[in-house]
């Protein structure tokens, strides 16, 4: 019978690489990580290795077989885990860990104020989906994702020349420090009723694009007014995925070519990427990135979460 405990101290990155790698060859979706990547992602994901789950060998002892990566929403004081990632090597699978890992550690989370645990997974993977419905966790939103090798910006400018008097009014600056007051924009500008500003996914949470800003790997710009120099949006990608965290544009300034120009400028930088978790019923995102952009459908995802 396989150990199932906490990873904590056992935690060695080489061998989670390898095992992470492992558990995801025969995935739906083509998923590889680097010692480097897989560092990054529990580094922006806010990891705790005293919460994530290890699975082990009962013939050797501290050989890892499978895990469950999860992030608390607050160390000091966690109400919330996020499930960052999830797998078992195929050697192993078929005596449903995973249902065995959560059910095992449910009543330990619940003990020290976790409430509940949050995941994604891909719409096309149904034996995941089983797996997790079985744990107990139900479906809260569709997340959906595109990607796209953007070979030129030429056909930005269009229209960015539709309204060249207004454009040119909005300045777009590369955020080389986070100041409290951009910072204070990122968290607290939530839109209006109309126009809600999405809740993100967790790996595209404010939190997650501040610290991955100051851990070097994330790359922001603002859209400002020239006239009242006022931020109005905001762009944020990961350097290294070239995924795109968050883009965010006041409702005044919106379908104003705001967003466009925000792009436009990190083209500069980045050809290939790729935009994730839009939540479905934001069909103003979903058509920018698709339409305007031209990016490629890529993924669907169901957002699943479980209260204890």
């Amino acid at each position: 019978m396989k150990i199932i405990k906490t990873i904590g101290s056992n935690f060695n990155l080489k061998e989670l690489t390898d095992v992470f790698n492992l558990s995801f060859s025969d995935y739906v979706i083509k998923f590889v990580v680097t010692e480097e990547s897989l560092s990054q992602k529990i580094q922006g994901d806010d990891i705790s290795m005293d919460h994530s789950i290890g699975i082990y060998s009962e013939l050797e002892e501290n050989k890892l077989e499978g895990f469950v990566l999860l992030a608390p929403d607050d160390l000091k004081n966690p109400k919330r885990l996020y499930n960052a990632a999830t797998g078992v090597v195929p050697t192993a699978r078929g005596n449903k860990l995973i249902e065995k890992s959560i059910s095992q550690t449910k009543s330990f989370f619940k003990e020290n104020g976790i409430k509940s645990i949050v995941l994604e997974v891909i719409q096309t993977n149904p034996r995941a989906i089983k797996v997790y419905e079985n744990c107990g966790f139900k479906i809260n939103r569709e997340l959906i994702s595109y990607k796209g090798d953007f070979k030129s910006n030429d056909s930005l400018i269009k229209y960015l020349d539709s309204d060249k008097e207004f454009i040119n009014n909005i300045m777009i600056e590369k955020v080389e420090k986070l100041t409290d007051h951009i910072i204070y924009f990122i968290e607290n500008e939530n839109g209006c009723e109309k126009q809600p500003r999405m809740n993100p996914s967790w790996s595209n949470t404010n939190q997650v694009i501040q610290r991955e800003f100051n851990m070097g790997f994330n790359k922001i710009w603002l859209a400002k007014d020239n006239k009242t120099n006022e931020i109005i949006g905001f762009l944020s990608i990961h350097s290294k995925s070239e995924r795109i965290r968050q883009i965010y544009v006041k409702p005044t300034y919106r379908n104003k070519n705001v967003a466009t120009k925000l792009i436009y400028t990190m083209l500069n930088e980045f050809q290939s990427f790729n935009v994730s978790n839009i939540e479905e019923g934001f069909d103003n995102l979903k058509n920018f990135f698709s339409k305007r952009i031209g990016l490629d459908f890529f993924v669907s995802q169901y957002e699943m979460e479980l209260f204890l």
